[in-house]
């Protein structure tokens, strides 16, 4: 399934803002329990908020929930003022 992460400004820009991310493994593995994603977010002047995409990688396996992290760099145009979310993926099988 695909889930989509909202990336925000506090406050809309005059001028273009770019940002680059990339999903990070922590206890998710990025073959078995998602799909690794890196690029650039760009927020054109006025526009305080984007989306990435991210996908989960179904499975038939119980286990424990695990997390993944997206990370935020090289802001251009703005300062990040948080630089990592955490993605839980929780487990539904029974």
């Amino acid at each position: 399934s695909t889930i989509n992460l909202p990336v925000r400004l506090s406050a809309p820009s005059g001028q273009t803002v770019t940002v680059r991310f990339a999903t990070v493994s922590d206890t998710a593995n990025a073959v078995a329990d998602y799909q690794h994603r890196f690029g650039d977010l760009v927020f054109p002047a006025g526009v305080t908020t984007r989306t990435i995409p991210l996908t989960i990688v179904g499975d038939r396996v119980a286990e424990s929930s695990e997390q993944f992290f997206i990370d935020l760099v090289s802001a251009t145009g703005a300062t990040l003022g948080r630089m990592r979310a955490v993605a839980v993926i929780v487990d539904d099988d029974p």
